[in-house]
């Protein structure tokens, strides 16, 4: 389903190149683009796609992953404000309800070039989707799934934790399944890790959607073992 008046970016997403489309400055910016609606699974893109263009997530969230015929690796979940290509090799899945801003590729370089002052907004939103992929990339080759689920959490904790003092409580954007599908894992495999932290006093479950994490220093040392078991 395709809206072509001028997109309303969700003002409570989080910061980064979303902020600045928020923002004054950002206004003339998002002129042209174009608003898309997707429903849960729908494809944004794939490897054969004849679209070209540039996006930037402003509600809900897309998967980036590639694909074989024996399995998926996911390279990231893209989140509000993240910015990506349909001229990728990676297949672009909706997770959830989503909605995107898109615009051809070569006009997207064309405003680009009229405007310099929004290449550092740029650089930093397309910095932050290569050092995760590449660090995902890294876990996936030389981690076991528990190291790598304990360094997702340490990550999550140090950008989202919010510390009492005593631990730190930490809101899951993403469900267990979803973790799984980011690891490259099951979602009961990701149960019995985070089951195994649970036993251990590191962290305790707060519903579906929140953690507190009683030692930090733990899971992070957790983070750095290869070959535990839960």
């Amino acid at each position: 389903m395709q809206d072509h008046s001028r997109p309303a970016p969700d003002a409570s997403a989080a910061p980064g190149f979303l902020a600045f489309l928020n923002a004054e400055s950002g206004r003339n910016f998002i002129d042209g683009f174009q608003r898309i609606q997707y429903g849960k699974g729908q494809l944004i893109a794939t490897p054969e796609s004849a679209v070209d263009r540039v996006f930037i997530v402003v509600a809900g969230r897309v998967r980036a992953y590639v694909a074989s015929d024996e399995r998926e690796l996911t390279l990231s979940i893209l989140e509000p404000g993240d910015i990506f290509s349909t001229h990728t090799p990676a297949y672009l899945s909706s997770m959830g309800t989503s909605a995107i801003i898109a615009m051809d590729t070569r006009r997207f370089a064309e405003r680009m070039a009229a405007q310099p002052g929004l290449t550092p907004f740029l650089m930093r939103a397309l910095g932050k989707l290569l050092n995760d992929v590449i660090r995902r990339i890294e876990r996936l080759s030389l981690q076991d799934v528990g190291a790598r689920l304990a360094g997702y959490l340490v990550e999550t904790t140090r950008q989202r934790g919010c510390s009492d003092g005593d631990g730190w409580l930490v809101p899951l954007s993403l469900s267990l399944g979803d973790v799984a599908l980011l690891l490259g894992t099951t979602r009961q495999t990701v149960s019995a890790h985070m089951s195994a932290m649970v036993r251990r006093g590191i962290l305790e479950r707060r519903g579906r959607h929140c953690l507190r994490v009683h030692r930090l220093g733990a899971l992070e040392q957790w983070s750095s073992d290869e070959g535990r078991r839960p």
